[in-house]
């Protein structure tokens, strides 16, 4: 399951969450797709300017995937919720409009079948170093 969360037209800008993948979806070039799919409609087909994601740091598989896709975190707000009882932190990221063409070009690149052997492994990984501009951007400024 994934859907889009907090649309804001006047703002354009939508999040991404709710992600709840089987085990064998998981980490997989379908799961992969499916979220590339959501951020290129937001993007491409709806015009928005900024793609969000947010999870509990606590999250590291949540955490990890996007920076995956190319997702830079921007902070994280303490205490921002309760759930299940606990307080929780929120950790935010966000890709924006000027970076989405070479974020859909690598994850595009990733996605093509000739990055996957004949058992469906790819061959060359995809993460947030390689993906996302601001990473470079980030990296420099604490330097």
């Amino acid at each position: 399951f994934i859907t889009y969360l907090r649309v804001n037209e006047n703002h354009g800008s939508i999040e991404i969450g709710h992600v709840n993948f089987s085990q064998q979806l998981a980490r997989t070039r379908q799961a992969t797709e499916a979220s590339f799919l959501l951020m290129k409609y937001a993007f491409d087909t709806l015009g928005y300017r900024r793609v969000e994601w947010t999870c509990d740091p606590l999250n590291r598989k949540s955490y990890r995937a996007s920076l995956r896709l190319g997702f830079q975190y921007e902070g994280t707000w303490l205490k921002m919720r309760i759930c299940k009882g606990r307080s929780t932190d929120l950790s935010w990221f966000s890709i924006v409009d000027d970076e989405w063409p070479h974020v859909k070009h690598e994850i595009q690149r990733w996605l093509n079948p000739t990055n996957f052997d004949t058992n469906g492994q790819q061959l060359t990984t995809l993460n947030s170093a390689q993906i996302n501009p601001r990473s470079k951007r980030t990296t420099d400024l604490n330097q």
